[in-house]
């Protein structure tokens, strides 16, 4: 047995588990359990797989200072070293304390700094952790079988009243592409052509391209189109200003290239958090490492999240020179669901008439007003009735695509409706009615190509509440041509 020891401000850990000589612990492959975790996300099975059987290993060389390696089964690594400075001190600025609102961990003064080019590969990341954003773990915590126990002593004299620094660093190895032939499989099955894996960034930036299911997968895909329409905008500006700037396009497309590059490369580092995070609260031994590493991980998240809305986009956004607008697109939706499970009968309408407006040159944003209506019968019995009504804006986006993104993609425009925020009423004559806030979130994507004048009109199926019981999105909105 050997001691491990971390200080995380407000504690200061002592780990007794069961060790190798080296003093590191590792974490069983083919983990069942992580591979269900991760397809629950939207992960596909075969690259969930290939991740759980990953290995996990770490060392604590001093009280401040835990190393993890992460080995994919291809060899690729990396070895992230978490640094705790219970010591450091920072004032957050008034900006940062606004941002860092529950449900966000106060987290503050973040600095990033990568090489992906370089063998091997190196991520830095700084920040500071407020006192009420680190750990509070219980003075003794059972981690049977493999770690009989992690033993808390009171901190408040080693850490200062405020809060610690923190420091992440990455280093990535490079490895050979063996042993990866079906998830490669299904990168092509979605036409993703990924090239040369090289390091485990490459290898998780292609694979989050994959994992569009997934949170983080949907989150960047709405950048990448934002990055797609910008750069369409910079190539061909309309603005009279940016027109008159002779190299104003070649500079400004350059720099679109370098922001997708770069969203793509902290995207890696946020999905490889997520595929390894399992590793600390499943697997048994590397539940000890948990204490740190799996705040690591939220941490790291929450800063790389914000670096990339608030850096990455923002400087792309700002240094494109709004193209003319094009007008607005507008029309109608309905969507229709009939479900019979038991003695049960439901039928479920929303219709919408919607104003989509082109914003910033880069898409469109819903406006208009829908009205939703259920109706649910028991058994002939009892009839429920459900309603709401209220406004689209804000609810979803539109991208028209042209060119070369149409035949890359496969469709020449996408909407979507799925944040709607409503307040639905309830009468029944089985019960006392009742209303509650639901986020009507189940429409499907509408997808399809602009007709003839900009005519955009489709159906799609949606998912019904029993199999073979379908819902159905109808759609039909005017594009008119561009001023």
């Amino acid at each position: 047995m050997r001691a491990l020891a971390l200080c995380l401000s407000v504690a200061l850990c002592v780990c007794a588990w069961s060790a190798t000589a080296s003093g590191q612990g590792v974490a069983p492959s083919n983990n069942r359990a992580i591979v269900a975790s991760l397809t629950a996300k939207g992960v596909p099975a075969d690259v969930a797989a290939f991740f759980a059987a990953s290995k996990v290993t770490g060392t604590c060389p001093d009280d401040t200072t835990c190393v993890y390696v992460h080995t994919l089964p291809n060899g690729a690594s990396r070895t992230i070293t978490l640094k705790v400075f219970p010591t450091r001190a920072y004032t957050p600025t008034t900006a940062e304390l606004a941002s860092a609102r529950p449900p966000k961990a106060p987290v503050y003064g973040f600095k990033y700094a990568a090489n992906f080019q370089a063998d091997p590969a190196r991520v830095d990341l700084t920040y500071y952790v407020a006192k009420e954003g680190l750990p509070r773990v219980p003075a003794r915590r059972a981690q049977a079988p493999y770690a009989p126990r992690i033993v808390l002593a009171s901190a408040q004299a080693q850490a200062a009243p405020g809060g610690a620094g923190i420091a992440w660093t990455e280093v990535g190895k490079k490895a050979a592409d063996a042993g990866i032939g079906g998830v490669l499989d299904i990168a092509k099955a979605k036409g993703i052509n990924i090239g040369p894996l090289g390091t485990i960034y490459t290898l998780a930036s292609s694979l989050s391209d994959v994992s569009t299911a997934m949170d983080l997968g949907k989150q960047n895909e709405k950048w990448l189109k934002e990055l797609d329409a910008l750069e369409k905008c910079a190539a061909s500006p309309t603005n009279q200003v940016a027109r008159s700037d002779p190299n104003y396009s070649s500079k400004t497309v350059e720099m679109v290239r370098r922001a997708r590059s770069e969203l793509k490369e902290v995207n890696s580092v946020r999905f490889l958090n997520i595929m390894t995070e399992k590793f600390a609260d499943i697997t048994p031994v590397t539940a000890v490492l948990a204490v740190g590493l799996k705040d690591g991980f939220v941490w790291s998240e929450q800063t790389l999240g914000d670096y990339s809305e608030n850096t990455i986009m923002h400087e792309a956004r700002k240094g494109v020179v709004e193209c003319g607008p094009p007008a607005d697109a507008s029309g109608n939706l309905k969507y229709e669901a009939e479900c019979t499970s038991g003695n049960e009968h439901t039928v479920t309408k929303l219709v919408g008439s919607v104003t989509w407006v082109w914003q910033a040159g880069i898409r469109y944003l819903p406006m208009g007003d829908y009205t939703y209506s259920s109706t649910r019968t028991i058994g002939g019995k009892c009839t429920e009735t459900s309603s709401a009504a209220g406004s689209l804006a804000g609810s979803g986006y539109l991208f028209v695509f042209d060119g070369a993104a149409q035949k890359e993609r496969g469709y020449g425009y996408e909407a979507v409706l799925n944040q709607i925020h409503a307040r639905v009423t309830t009468q029944s004559g089985c019960r006392p009615g009742f209303t509650l806030p639901v986020d009507i979130d189940w429409l499907p994507m509408m997808r399809g190509f602009p007709g003839t004048g900009g005519q955009m009109s489709g159906v799609a199926q949606g998912n019904g509440c029993l199999a073979g019981q379908p819902a159905k999105l109808t759609w039909d909105f005017n594009l008119p041509p561009k001023k």
